[in-house]
């Protein structure tokens, strides 16, 4: 019996041996011939009809008749050109599932573009107890971007992950998760039987029984009998267990099968290579020319990873856009210039009760101040500009006496008007100090020359005062906008304002109104303001209006929309111009009809017919969309190779045999 099971032990050994030669031999074959995996182009077209019913085999060939830039008829057909004779010849050809080029053109379409390309997995590469990881990535610009991977697994290798997960599950069965199985339960109702059957009688009782009930009883709580018949070394046990698990799960599952960033895991069955077709959408970014696709892979097997296979030669993208067919021109738009305009702004200046003095150390004054005085410099200092007059007027609260506010709106207009008189002179003399001689400094170090500096404009300015009395507009405004107040409230305000029309009369009932506290406290201090009118003219002008042309903004920002794929954005500004831009647009939203509407109305020039042919080519009607190609390419030869990187124009060529008619 012993002599038996040595020589079954002798013939594992031996077989275990065996097995690691042979691993050790083909792994050195594929280094030596350097084996890797293929990437290649996937036919978006393919013909291949030999899988049809016999009724569909017989094809028609694909002929259209189309008229040229002299109207007469001309018949494109689907031909090659025959090596004996040179004549054209109509012919129908099958085209290979797989493309052999190492670049493809390939269409932006809504900011986003398909990546499509196959992976063959030659038969070397494949072994049982092998688990085979391809990883694909692009590089678009100067970025990397992962794709998900593409996982072939022998059978023995997912055999053994299997009986990993298998181990490990076995391990985790023996941990206690119900915790009335770490407790003497037995133990614990014979003692009770035997010293308290005044407790044992709760077992049949269907009542609800507290803690300090069952504490009153025994003398001790229940935690304390739990503790008591606790399985201690069972407890221990159990958590030398559970902190066992990370490290079991380590040494039982090396390979865990992947989940997350996986796009396929399959296990192989059959001999022989595996093709897989692999589709990735990522987004355009401006500027996004062509993208590079590269695959590298590693083979492991269940212990530790065997051979890092070469990386495949790339695949390149080119990438082609509509956008691309924008054009640049600059669109002006004519523009009224009016000699006179104002600008206004408002200071809410405060004044302390019943006073006219400026005072910076109230409220916001001092910020409030410093913003008017900025706009009085930047006018100042702007050459295009004269100041004619500044009309300063102050406004105030209702509350008090309606001839009082009038009058002190008066004062405190004056009193605003001569603090920026003080300003200007201020100003004038800072401006002055900042004039002089610039000595131009030669390459020798020597004076070589002086500019002298234009000297500040005089500052003679008008201030117009006006007092704005109470400014019930205002407040009317803020109550209707107020979140506060309720609608209730609000319509009370506004029946009272409507009923009455002697304002101080109207004040005085609304401090009976329930919200009057609130609006004094909250309203009434925006209400005292100190407005300025600057009113200006244009240097030089003397007509009241001038029109000019100038950049339209609105226009060009929708353009720039468009040059970065911003299509929906693009459609929304250029569609009101019903411009080539606009056309554009329209086509790259897929809004062919309306496309078409405008380019009809514009000058039949090379782009225009190009961008007709692919929305005649999307709506099916393939003879417009042909002659319109066609008439694009004898226009403008660059078109002939634009043809193939848009798939609505290269779907016709290759249907049509278009090359030969160029």
């Amino acid at each position: 019996m012993k002599c038996r099971n040595k020589f079954f032990l002798f013939l594992l050994l031996f077989a275990a041996v065996l097995s690691g030669c042979a691993t050790s031999r083909k792994l050195a074959g594929l280094k030596k011939a350097h084996v890797n995996a293929k990437l290649g182009l996937i036919d978006d077209n393919p013909d291949d009809i030999s899988d049809l019913p016999d009724s569909r085999l017989i094809t028609e060939r694909d002929t259209l008749v189309v008229k040229d830039p002299e109207g007469r008829d001309v018949y494109i057909m689907k031909a090659v050109k025959d090596e004996g004779s040179g004549e054209m010849v109509a012919n129908e050809e099958l085209v290979a599932a797989v493309v052999t080029a190492r670049f493809r053109n390939v269409a932006e379409r809504f900011g986003k573009v398909d990546i499509r390309f196959q992976i063959t997995v030659p038969a070397e590469l494949q072994d049982s107890k092998w688990q085979v990881v391809f990883s694909p990535w692009l590089m678009a610009q100067e970025d990397s971007i992962d794709l998900e991977d593409v996982i072939v697994t022998g059978r023995d290798f997912r055999r053994s992950q299997l009986r990993g997960y298998q181990q490990y599950q076995r391990f985790v069965e023996r941990i206690v998760t119900d915790s009335t199985k770490l407790v003497d339960v037995r133990s614990m109702e014979i003692f009770l039987e035997r010293n308290f059957p005044s407790i044992m009688s709760f077992r049949t009782d269907s009542s609800y029984v507290s803690d300090e009930q069952f504490e009153s009883v025994l003398g001790v709580s229940v935690h304390e009998v739990e503790e008591h018949y606790r399985k201690t070394h069972l407890i221990k046990r159990n958590k030398r267990l559970m902190s066992m698990q990370g490290e079991m799960w380590n040494r039982y599952v090396r390979r865990p099968i992947s989940e997350d960033g996986v796009r396929l895991d399959t296990v192989v069955t059959k001999d022989g290579d595996i093709v897989f077709d692999y589709i990735q959408t990522i987004d355009v970014p401006s500027g996004l020319k062509k993208v590079d696709l590269h695959l590298k892979g590693i083979i492991s097997d269940s212990e530790s990873k065997l051979y890092d296979i070469p990386e495949t030669e790339k695949l390149t993208f080119y990438i082609s856009s509509l956008s691309t067919l924008s054009s640049d021109e600059v669109r002006y738009k004519t523009e009224v210039v009016m000699r006179n305009l104002d600008v206004v702004r408002t200071g809410h200046i405060e004044f302390k009760p019943g006073s006219v003095e400026i005072d910076k150390n109230i409220s916001d004054n001092a910020s409030e101040l410093a913003m008017v005085k900025s706009t009085l410099r930047e006018l100042l200092s702007d050459s295009r500009f004269e100041i004619d007059s500044i009309l300063v007027s102050a406004n105030a609260s209702p509350e008090g006496n309606w001839k009082m506010n009038r009058d002190l709106c008066n004062a405190r207009a004056s009193n605003t008007a001569l603090y920026f008189e003080t300003y200007l002179g201020e100003l004038e003399d800072s401006l002055r100090a900042e004039t002089g001689v610039l000595i131009s400094v030669g390459d020798d170090y020597g004076e070589s020359g002086f500019v002298e500096k234009i000297a500040p404009k005089k500052f003679r300015l008008d201030f117009l005062c006006r007092s704005g009395g109470e400014n019930w507009a205002e407040l009317e405004r803020l109550v209707i906008s107020d979140s506060l107040m309720t609608e209730k409230d609000k319509n009370d305000f506004k029946a009272l304002v409507k009923s009455v029309e002697d304002v101080d009369v109207r004040e005085s009932r609304m401090r009976y109104s329930p919200y009057y506290d609130d609006i004094r406290k909250r309203l009434y201090p925006s209400l005292r303001t100190v407005d300025f009118k600057f009113c200006l003219h244009r240097s030089g002008m003397v007509s009241d209006t001038v029109r000019t042309n100038v950049i339209d903004a609105a226009y060009m920002e929708g353009v720039d929309a468009l040059k970065n794929r911003n299509y929906e954005k693009a459609l929304a500004m250029l569609a009101p111009y019903e411009d080539l831009n606009a056309a554009v647009a329209m086509i790259a939203m897929e809004r062919n009809l309306s496309a078409l509407e405008v380019l009809q109305h514009l000058e039949p020039e090379a782009r225009v017919d190009y961008l007709s042919a692919i929305a005649y080519s999307r709506l099916g009607d393939d003879k417009r969309a042909v002659e319109c190609y066609l008439h694009a390419c004898r226009k403008d030869r660059s078109y002939v190779s634009r043809g193939n990187l848009d798939p609505e124009i290269s779907r016709l060529i290759r249907k049509y045999s278009l090359d030969f008619e160029l």
